[in-house]
């Protein structure tokens, strides 16, 4: 879906981002700038899944910062990254001005550079676990569809993904499933993760070939 320049410049907004790549075993360079940090946790995601060459930024502060000011402008110059990831932050509290937020993204991308955005979706699925998380908002598709456009993004792919594990979440979520609210209270290693992780994996697989029509979570690809 994005083809992978010689020596790509990744954004991360949020150290969780990583997560979203693809694992490989590589290195990768970290830069960092004002009010941007790393952690040791942190970067070793980056060197586990991303190539030699890259470098990879974790803007772990950059959300707090946004609380004062609406969005933090990035302290990077115009076009300096072909990529940047967003995954689970425009959610948040902090972000008091999204489409600051997005603008700073497009901002900084290079042109046919790509952005990445991952968000959690239904206000009708906020619950207990939202509120420990700082959630202030879950998304539509529509909504997110427009906040890309109005900044001048080229939309590659909008899909909705958790699809299959739906149902679970929203008994989790609104039927009081989970004491804490949370879409799978499980412990780690278990049957009952096993058998989601094999659920998830087939989700991949049809990802690869269609969009899924609702989901606990949305994923945008866009280029500028």
């Amino acid at each position: 879906m994005v083809r992978r320049a010689t020596s790509p410049d990744f954004s991360s907004v949020g150290s969780g981002a990583a997560l979203l790549a693809q694992k490989r075993n590589s290195r990768c360079r970290l830069r960092h700038g004002r009010n941007f940090k790393t952690t040791r946790k942190s970067g070793q995601k980056c060197r586990n899944r991303f190539g030699a060459g890259s470098h990879f930024i974790l803007p772990t502060t950059w959300p707090s910062q946004c609380s004062t000011r609406g969005y933090l402008p990035m302290p990077f110059t115009d076009a300096s990254f072909d990529a940047v990831i967003c995954s689970s932050v425009l959610y948040h509290q902090w972000v008091a001005d999204i489409e600051g937020a997005v603008r700073e993204m497009h901002r900084v991308l290079r042109p046919s550079g790509v952005v990445l955005i991952n968000v959690p979706v239904f206000p009708f699925l906020y619950s207990a676990h939202d509120e420990p998380v700082m959630t202030a908002r879950r998304f539509r598709k529509t909504e997110i569809r427009e906040l890309l456009l109005k900044q001048n993004f080229a939309i590659q792919r909008l899909t909705y993904w958790t699809t299959l594990l739906f149902p679970l979440a929203v008994a989790a979520r609104t039927l009081g499933g989970s004491k804490m609210g949370r879409d799978f209270e499980t412990a780690e290693k278990s049957f009952s993760q096993r058998v989601f992780g094999q659920i998830m994996a087939l989700e991949l697989r049809l990802l690869r070939n269609i969009s899924l029509p609702f989901g606990v979570a949305l994923l945008a690809v866009a280029r500028k």
